[in-house]
């Protein structure tokens, strides 16, 4: 039998990318990322591949034994960027919405989250249609340590690109900040997707946004390629190019074997419409259930006001 929790690759980081204006209706279903990968992050992260694989059997036992029901309360510090003014920025409600949506999926990796010490509130023009360039001096101004910083901001741009984006995450070993643009963040599946990002999920598509996935139809390199998990099908990278309305796929990619792609158009790691994500898979959520349990392991909220 195959090691399905072999874990070879890496991505440093992550960035959801839509080349669209900032309107939750104008916002294309289509996300493209760019990624880096950095020798210091690949040597890191397989020097914890003993770990993580640990932790995915004890997810797995757990699972089958419901041995325990014990979840495990992970603090987040929420920051909403407004204007210089005051005005603006995502609505508690809408923050409220999104922290719920997101408890619903990660309470299948025996995980909550919650906002530590209320919101933190950031009334600055400069940061309000915010560019990557501006995450040094946003953050250095206002991350808390050991907590997930998670920032919402009215836009989010590329300032090498241009482009807009939906947010971004780092994998482990990266800062413990995730970029959220407003508009997006109501959408159902962007954090979720955002989050599994910062606890080492991969795009269902595997490391690379520019060509076609090696992982094969059959299943035969599920643990080597794409996504590094088996129980995600070969995908050769969704989008509404060839996922229909009804979440159909239609495209007609082939894999190296020539056998064609039949891709789980639901999967929330997926570059999939919005709509039809609203998945994650078993060894996804033992992934994540590792990952905070060996690289993520230290939030803790200051106080014990949750």
């Amino acid at each position: 039998m195959r090691n399905i929790t072999r874990f070879t690759k890496v991505i440093a980081v992550f960035a959801c990318v839509c080349f669209t204006q900032m309107t939750s209706s104008q916002i294309d279903h289509d996300t493209s990322c760019g990624t880096e990968v950095t020798e210091d992050n690949l040597i890191y992260l397989n020097s914890i591949k003993t770990q993580l694989e640990f932790y995915e059997q004890e997810y797995y036992q757990k699972l089958q034994n419901r041995s325990s029901t014990a979840i495990s309360s992970v603090p987040i510090k929420a920051h909403i960027v407004r204007t210089s003014a005051g005005t603006g920025g995502l609505s508690e409600t809408a923050l409220n919405n999104a922290i719920a949506n997101m408890n619903a999926f990660y309470a299948n990796a025996f995980m909550e989250f919650y906002l530590c010490d209320g919101i933190n509130y950031i009334d600055d023009d400069n940061f309000y249609d915010y560019e990557t360039n501006d995450e040094g001096a946003m953050t250095a101004a206002n991350n808390v340590p050991n907590l997930i910083n998670i920032y919402f901001t009215d836009t989010v741009v590329s300032s090498s690109s241009g482009g807009a984006l939906c947010g971004y995450a780092y994998l482990p070993g990266g800062p413990d900040v995730i970029l959220m643009n407003n508009a997006c963040t109501s959408n159902g599946s962007t954090l979720p997707h955002e989050l599994g990002h910062f606890f080492n999920l991969l795009h269902t598509h595997g490391p690379s946004n520019s060509t076609l996935t090696t992982e094969l139809v059959d299943g035969s390199n599920c643990d080597t390629d794409g996504d590094f998990l088996c129980d995600t099908p070969a995908d050769p990278q969704l989008g509404s190019s060839n996922v229909n309305s009804a979440c159909v796929y239609f495209g007609t990619a082939t894999d190296a074997n020539g056998d064609s792609f039949d891709p789980d158009t639901n999967n929330i790691m997926s570059y999939s419409r919005w709509a039809c994500r609203n998945f994650m898979s078993t060894q996804q959520f033992a992934r994540i259930y590792a990952s905070y349990h060996t690289t993520r392991n230290y939030f803790a909220c200051p106080s014990f006001n949750v």
